[in-house]
């Protein structure tokens, strides 16, 4: 779709939390689309979510969008960035509080990655004939019977802490700021190397960095171009790549990831692991290595890498404390 799509929202809700629904209205190059439905026991904030994320998803492919919205709420999240901060802290926010809706909020940070999306407010019932339609279909929504069920108490991910030798919190003291990034780049071909990753970026959290973990925000997308998009999303938000290296494979996530780091001049710091059991004897992948402006080894001999920073850790060492360093060395996170 080359024309540019018109999506008009709204959401009700009565008691809030209580019965709501979403309204949205599509405005296509053949014709309109109004889209609704209903929910037992939700939010408004949570309707106003629903009908932006579900008229997105009404579209088949990458699209220029406007969205036009009278929640604030939605607005300033993503135009003031806070919904990706938010996501890149594990959702949770700058005052150690939660975020709230971060089911919804994940899924519409990917739409917006995949489509083309420009969000505008308007004043609420204020006579804007598609916001009072789209209000109009959210409120007969809520009125419909056998209401879809929406669990606004979902679980929101806590960090926890990694049983991995003596971890400490906050060993170097770094400030703890929302943005720029840590964009962790790390292998996924096992369970034990997405387990690493997730437990790296929580730890680096709990450190007071903010990490955008791509495996994190990529969760549910299948469609290649969306997944690019929200890769890119990260790394244009980043001052860092932190890439771990597994086994002497060239891993394509990290070769991407790494390539686009390098031509913007990014700094690059690689973790050594060795999840599919290669072993440092047979050598590292040195297009991966040579790029890295500081490497964490642990028996590799590095004198066939070209680069000028290597920290060596021993086996089964808990290597945070030396990784926060290097980060807080090369890098004002």
């Amino acid at each position: 779709m080359n024309q540019t799509i018109h999506l008009y929202t709204d959401g009700a809700c009565s008691g809030n939390p209580g019965p709501g629904g979403y309204g949205a209205i599509l405005k296509l190059p053949e014709g309109e689309q109004e889209l609704s439905g209903g929910y037992q026991h939700t939010t408004n904030n949570r309707m106003e979510l629903m009908a932006v994320i579900k008229g997105l998803e009404a579209l088949p492919i990458s699209s220029q969008v406007v969205v036009y919205s009278d929640s604030k709420y939605v607005i300033d999240a993503i135009t003031l960035g806070w919904a990706k901060k938010w996501q890149a802290r594990n959702w949770i926010k700058p005052d150690k509080k939660p975020a709230l809706n971060p089911d919804l909020w994940q899924t519409l940070l990917a739409l917006c990655a995949y489509h083309r999306v420009t969000f505008v407010w308007v004043r609420g019932h204020s006579g804007h004939p598609e916001n009072e339609r789209c209000d109009r279909l959210a409120v007969a929504a809520s009125h419909q019977r056998n209401l879809q069920a929406d669990d606004i108490s979902l679980p929101i991910a806590e960090p926890t802490i990694a049983k991995q030798g003596n971890l400490i919190a906050d060993p170097v003291s770094l400030p703890n700021v929302d943005q720029p990034w840590i964009y962790l780049a790390g292998p996924l071909f096992t369970q034990a190397e997405t387990t690493f990753n997730q437990h790296l970026a929580e730890q680096l959290r709990v450190a007071g960095c903010s990490v955008y973990l791509p495996q994190q925000a990529c969760a549910g997308v299948t469609q290649p171009q969306a997944l690019y998009d929200i890769c890119i999303t990260g790394l244009k938000g980043a001052n860092l790549v932190l890439v771990i290296l597994d086994g002497t494979d060239a891993d394509s996530g990290s070769c991407f990831e790494m390539g686009y780091a390098y031509a913007k001049g990014l700094p690059i710091v690689g973790l050594r692991t060795d999840f599919r059991g290669s072993g440092e004897h047979l050598g590292l992948n040195l297009m991966l290595t040579h790029s890295c402006k500081h490497l964490l080894l642990t028996t590799l001999d590095a004198t066939a890498i070209n680069t000028k920073h290597v920290t060596y850790l021993t086996m089964g060492e808990d290597f945070l404390p030396k990784l926060l360093l290097i980060l807080k060395q090369l890098v004002r996170l």
